[in-house]
């Protein structure tokens, strides 16, 4: 949480930056507007946290019965469920980066 004067000296710094380059704030809309696309929707989150935590039990009760190949699954299971929790979503079509193509300049 800011201070008061905190407050006062940011919107300050944010009218001078404004005034300097009034399209530096719409970058910023423009990214929030990108992020704001590429986000999970709620039940999709909740179904990846849900799935996180059933294979994690899963994984904790084949390792208890001694069952390394199924505890190895479900803890990859768990592994993958996570990080599709944290990833944003992707177009349709979309690369993560162009690939610089040979011999070109």
């Amino acid at each position: 949480m800011l201070s008061d004067s905190e407050r006062r000296t940011l919107a300050d710094i944010e009218g001078r930056l404004s005034a300097e380059d009034p399209s530096w704030f719409e970058g910023f809309a423009t990214s929030q507007r990108r992020l704001a696309a590429q986000a999970r929707p709620a039940w999709q989150r909740a179904v990846l946290v849900v799935g996180a935590s059933v294979a994690a039990v899963l994984a904790l009760l084949a390792a208890f019965a001694g069952i390394p190949s199924l505890t190895t699954f479900f803890v990859l299971c768990t592994a993958w469920s996570v990080w599709m929790v944290d990833r944003p979503l992707r177009p349709a079509g979309h690369r993560d980066r162009p690939r610089p193509t040979e011999g070109k300049t």
